[in-house]
C-alpha cells in the first residue's frame, strides 16, 4: 500500500474498487482496517474508487508526539494530499467519528474538492476530551477497560487493534475540539449526517444537522457509537444514493 508525505508526516492509504473517488476517514484508535473489515465495504468498492487512509497518529502513518502536528490545518492537508496522491483533484468523502469530524473540516476548508460529504457520529459543537486523555493516561489496558464500560458493543477485533497504538501519539491527537458552528455559513458542500440514537452524543449530532442548511440526518435505531458504524448497512441505500447524486 502506498504512502504520501504532507505537513511533515507520511500518510498511509489504499486505493481499491472502481468508479468515482470516495475518500474514507476512520475513527479514533482505528485504521484503514476499520473500513476494509466493515460488512458494507464491498458495496462501496463496487460503486466507487475507495481511498481509505490512516490518519496521522494511527495505523501505518507517522505518529508525532507533538500535539501541534495534529492541527486542523494539517488534518485537512493530509486528506487533500491523499486524494491527490491517488490521482484525483476532487471527490466525495465518508468519515465516521473522528473521521466524521474531519468531514466537517473538509466542508469548511476544502469544499471545492469535496462536494458531497457523509458524516457518521460527529458534531461541530465544542467537545471536551479531557476524560479521554485521562483514560489514555491509564495505559492501554486501563483505556480499553473504561472504553468498554462506556461503549460495551465495541467489537473484539477493534479492541485487539487498539493494542497496537502509540499511546503518546493518541494523547497528542486528543485536544479539545472547538465550537465550529459560527463557520457553518461558509459550507458549500452537501452533507448527510447519521448516528445511532443510543450514542451518548446523539443530540449533538442531530443539533449540528439542524444548524447546517440543507443537511440530511439519518437515525439508526438502537445503535450506540460503535454499533452506529457496524450497522451502517441499515442506512446504506440512502448513503449511496446521496453520494452518487
Amino acid at each position: 500500500m502506498p504512502f504520501t508525505e504532507t505537513s511533515g508526516a507520511k500518510i498511509h492509504y489504499a486505493v481499491e474498487g472502481s468508479g468515482p473517488p470516495l475518500l474514507l476517514g476512520h475513527g479514533f484508535t482505528g485504521s484503514i482496517a476499520m473500513w476494509q473489515t466493515a460488512p458494507f465495504y464491498g458495496e462501496l468498492k463496487s460503486q466507487f474508487t475507495v481511498i481509505p487512509f490512516d490518519a496521522r497518529g494511527h495505523g501505518k502513518s507517522d505518529k508525532p508526539h507533538d500535539s501541534s502536528a495534529y492541527s486542523m490545518e494539517n488534518r485537512v492537508q493530509d486528506a487533500v494530499a491523499v486524494l491527490q496522491a491517488a490521482g484525483f483533484e476532487s471527490g466525495r468523502y465518508f468519515g465516521y467519528s473522528m473521521g466524521g469530524w474531519l468531514g466537517y473540516l473538509l466542508a469548511l476548508h476544502a469544499g471545492e474538492r469535496f462536494d458531497r460529504i457523509v458524516v457518521g457520529a460527529a458534531h461541530m459543537l465544542f467537545d471536551d476530551w479531557s476524560d479521554r486523555r485521562r483514560m489514555l493516561s491509564l495505559g492501554i489496558d486501563g483505556y480499553i477497560k473504561e472504553m468498554l464500560e462506556q461503549d460495551p458493543a465495541t467489537p473484539q477485533e477493534n479492541i485487539d487493534k487498539m493494542r497496537a497504538n502509540d499511546l503518546e501519539a493518541l494523547l497528542a491527537v486528543q485536544f479539545d475540539r472547538p465550537d465550529l458552528t459560527s463557520e457553518i455559513p461558509s459550507i458549500t458542500s452537501d452533507l448527510l449526517i447519521y448516528a445511532g440514537d443510543e450514542d451518548p452524543k446523539y443530540n449533538k449530532f442531530k443539533k449540528t444537522s439542524e444548524l447546517i442548511q440543507g443537511a440530511r440526518f439519518i437515525t439508526i435505531p438502537g445503535a450506540d457509537h460503535a454499533g452506529g458504524f457496524q450497522q451502517t448497512g441499515e442506512a446504506l441505500v440512502e448513503i449511496l444514493a446521496f453520494l452518487k447524486a
